[in-house]
């Protein structure tokens, strides 16, 4: 397959068809179409989270950090200088990353935002960290994972913010108003209750990832 160009809509590409005693060949030309000039070329994406749609914005991690582009100005044009992301999600006009600090013995791991993140959606107003494995946007709130559990910070006018007790949780999503947990008990979610999502979960055998749209 050809590599692919944002400034160009067709490719040429010859295929070749043999069954070992036969060879056919067809050039044909491949037509892209709706190919923005915002989509930067990704080399070797990472894959497990490592991209991440949100309402406007796409943000993905390649070998060369974190790339964002879309419909908004705060996510794209405002990225950090991050040294080894390992994780990204995007939210309603905000991001956030894990990055991991390589170059420290201990491989410490921090967290960062940008974008629209005034007001509660502030990293000032976050929770204390530790160690951060996870994290991610939801549309006014964020929610992390650390070695102390999960939390969340941002708006919270249907408590998507107030994470219940969890039993060795190893995930976690945030949505528009509300959040999600994985734990020894299965699907743990918290906020608003629409279309009967709260308290009501499907029954579930040791249920290992976990997403909310």
């Amino acid at each position: 397959a050809p590599d692919y160009e944002t400034d160009k809509t067709s490719y040429s590409v010859t295929v070749t068809v043999s069954d070992g005693a036969n060879t056919a060949t067809q050039s044909l030309t491949i037509t892209v179409t709706n190919v923005t000039e915002y989509s930067p070329i990704i080399t070797n994406p990472l894959s497990n989270y490592k991209v991440s749609a949100g309402q406007d914005d796409t943000c993905a991690i390649d070998d060369n950090g974190v790339h964002c582009w879309g419909h908004t100005y705060y996510v794209g044009s405002n990225v950090p200088d991050l040294s080894n992301p390992t994780q990204v999600s995007v939210g309603g006009a905000h991001a956030c990353a894990i990055d991991v600090d390589d170059t420290n013995p201990d491989y410490e791991s921090s967290l960062h935002c940008w974008g629209n993140v005034g007001g509660n959606l502030g990293l000032n107003n976050a929770p204390d960290n530790v160690n951060p494995t996870q994290v991610s946007a939801g549309r006014s709130h964020n929610c992390f994972l650390d070695d102390n559990g999960v939390h969340c910070w941002g708006y919270n006018e249907y408590g998507q913010t107030d994470v219940p007790n969890l039993s060795n949780p190893t995930s976690v999503v945030a949505d528009s108003n509300t959040s999600c947990a994985l734990d020894d008990n299965g699907v743990q979610c918290w906020g608003q209750n629409t279309d009967f999502l709260l308290p009501i979960t499907p029954s579930l055998s040791n249920p290992t990832q976990l997403t909310i749209g």
